[in-house]
């Protein structure tokens, strides 16, 4: 006789965020939870559920909630509300039974809720508990955000240097846990001791600044040493300062770069320290000598490790200043979209020399990133472009589509080592690539990082039809590069009504190898 499958609680999730095993910063005190049931026979049925609720200040004792119901999609908190800054471990387990005359279903509606239940006898119907999960709440008070947001003096206007923010800070020996939230006028990265905080990208991403900024949560517990810290926050134009739209307009929000964010440090004996943002921070520029999404990032390694002036920040509104200024300060939120972060990676198919003496590379496909290239052995001063585009005209770059956006990024080197060069302030749509200044490039020198956010894929699909297999692709990959942050008509350009397609539309003129559309030329 076979045994029966037994049910298994999986993917337990809060709120519309992805499954892990911790979330930090969740939007709401009472987040609801989500799971699925798998290794069940397929007549069976849930009719009850149970969640333990366990808290640091309880002493390791959970709180047990058992529902009598079949749901298991955005059920309800079972039990009192989180606080700022609280963390709870939750694990979920199920009953039912197969749907035959002997089995007695509760309808979807007559929840029975019995709380603090006991642990039921051995063989009592229930699955084993799920893995536990990590939920930790955000700041929920807006009297808990001390950070105000600051902004350079005499640095980091248009068209100059980005700006970094920094502050140096003292940490205990009895350091516990760490936070660190953060939300900019502009994109922020922020760096402990030169390291990345993680290895997302663009953030805040692009919300409706009029109304409210994303700020953005890492624990930057293991960052942190007894001591004194750096903490650095690069600053870059994004959807705020940089060209935006159809018709390219700059500025759109505000004509300056700002910061607001604070450091948040737990000792041992629960007590907290906030290092929050005012006029004691300082400012300096960095090594990013212009940004901009439709543009592409310059970069001078040579100012990379050289420690400018630092400059004073001054107290600045949140709400925008410019043409799409609102009449209040943006709402703070924390960040519930997925963040923008690397999802994959495309190698080169193919390096080759275009009839103009180009060096071109083909990633196999159109995808939404930045170029990733390694160089070694050139000299110090050495200037490395890298151009993009989606489509070649006439063997050459083809960058009629992109319109006004330059879609270039440029390295100066500080010396003859290697220097693996990667742009973290801008993105570009592109399947083709032109490098210059990389003499007898190597194919394994060079890589497309694609960049979105990070979706989680709900579902697959294949058939016998190899064609629609590979539309079905197609809408995938055009779904993926166009989800970043908000998505966009098209990524990364101004050609929002001008594609691909467009280039074909009517013969391109014969090509040249002096004047622009065509890459033979400077863009």
């Amino acid at each position: 006789m076979s045994v029966p499958a037994a049910p298994q609680v999986t993917d337990l999730r809060f709120e519309h965020h992805r499954t892990t095993s911790r979330l930090l910063a969740v939007e709401t005190a009472v987040p609801r939870l989500s799971w699925r049931v798998t290794g069940a026979p397929d007549d069976w049925r849930q009719d009850a559920y149970e969640v333990e609720v366990t808290r640091g200040d309880d002493g390791g004792n959970g709180t047990r909630v058992t529902v009598e119901s079949g749901e298991q999609v955005l059920v309800p908190w079972p039990t009192t509300p989180l606080v700022s800054r609280q963390a709870a471990i939750v694990r979920v387990r199920v009953r039912g039974g197969v749907d035959d005359a002997t089995h007695v279903f509760v309808p979807t509606g007559s929840d029975v809720t019995r709380p603090n239940s006991p642990e039921p006898a051995a063989g009592a119907g229930w699955s084993q508990w799920s893995a536990p999960i990590e939920v930790e709440a955000a700041l929920l008070d807006d009297a808990e955000w001390e950070a105000v947001f600051v902004a350079p003096v005499g640095i980091g206007g248009i068209g100059e240097r980005a700006p970094i923010v920094s502050t140096i800070v003292e940490v205990p020996e009895d350091l516990a846990a760490a936070r660190l939230r953060a939300t900019a006028h502009g994109l922020c990265e922020p760096r402990i001791n030169g390291v990345r905080v993680d290895d997302s990208v663009l953030n805040p991403g692009w919300t409706s600044y009029t109304h409210r900024l994303q700020v953005v949560t890492w624990d930057v517990t293991d960052l942190l040493h007894p001591g004194t810290n750096t903490l650095d926050v690069l600053l870059g134009n994004g959807w705020w300062r940089g060209h935006l739209g159809y018709y390219g307009d700059a500025a759109v929000y505000g004509d300056r770069l700002a910061l607001a964010a604070q450091l948040e440090l737990t000792t041992a004996d629960g007590a907290n320290t906030v290092i929050a943002t005012g006029t004691d921070w300082t400012a300096r520029e960095s090594a990013v000598v212009a940004n901009d999404l439709y543009d592409g990032q310059t970069t001078d390694l040579r100012l990379a490790n050289t420690t400018g002036p630092a400059h004073p920040v001054e107290v600045v509104r949140a709400r925008p200043t410019g043409a799409a200024r609102g009449d209040a300060a943006p709402r703070l939120v924390p960040q519930v979209a997925p963040p923008i972060r690397p999802t994959g990676v495309l190698p080169a198919q193919r390096v080759w020399t275009s009839p103009c003496g180009k060096t071109l590379v083909d990633f196999g496909q159109n995808a939404v990133g930045v170029v990733c290239l390694t160089a070694r052995g050139l000299e110090a001063g050495a200037e490395v472009t890298i151009r993009h585009a989606e489509v070649l005209e006439n063997g050459e770059l083809g960058t009629r589509p992109l319109r006004g956006a330059r879609a270039t990024d440029t390295w100066i080197l500080p010396d003859a080592g290697e220097h693996i060069l990667q742009p973290t302030l801008t993105l570009h749509g592109l399947r083709y690539a032109e490098v210059t200044g990389v003499p007898d490039l190597a194919a394994q020198d060079i890589e497309l990082v694609v960049i979105g956010s990070d979706l989680e894929q709900a579902g697959t699909f294949s058939c016998s039809h190899p064609l629609l297999n590979r539309l079905h692709e197609n809408v995938m990959w055009s779904t993926r590069g166009n989800f970043v942050s908000i998505p966009p008509t098209a990524p990364s350009a101004t050609s929002v009504s001008a594609g691909p397609a467009t280039s074909r539309s009517s013969p391109p003129p014969p090509p040249t190898c002096s004047t622009p559309p065509y890459s033979c030329g400077p863009g």
